[in-house]
């Protein structure tokens, strides 16, 4: 939970600019500019985790509307698309590579297919 209340700290505005655990690292720099490049970091961190964590929502949502024993057609493909929309983002966004982005659409993909040809 410390991770959310840096998070909600960061956005108040209160000074806990070295109270965040980054990679179990907590060396104070000493240059201006360096110390502004920490408190960026540390925030692109805490962001880009949370739009991981989003990615993997939607992937599971998909998943199991695709194995669910009473297979429909059309609430599956929207919640495919919609991962894959996902997926799409976080991967122009940078925040996974744009072959791991192919793949875990891939990967989706395959698993959606083959539940709909078992389906039919």
């Amino acid at each position: 939970m410390v991770g959310i209340q840096a998070v909600r700290n960061l956005r108040w505005g209160v000074d806990v600019r070295y109270t965040l655990p980054f990679k179990e690292v907590m060396t104070v720099p000493n240059i201006k500019s360096v110390k502004k490049d920490v408190i960026k970091s540390r925030k692109n961190h805490l962001r880009n985790i949370s739009a991981k964590s989003a990615m993997k929502t939607f992937i599971k949502k998909a998943r199991g509307l695709v194995d669910a024993a009473a297979y429909e057609a059309a609430p599956a493909t929207e919640a495919v698309r919609l991962a894959c929309k996902a997926i799409d983002k976080t991967a122009e966004r940078g925040i996974i590579h744009k072959n791991q982005a192919s793949r875990r659409k891939s990967r989706l993909m395959k698993h959606a297919n083959r539940a709909a040809q078992a389906a039919a």
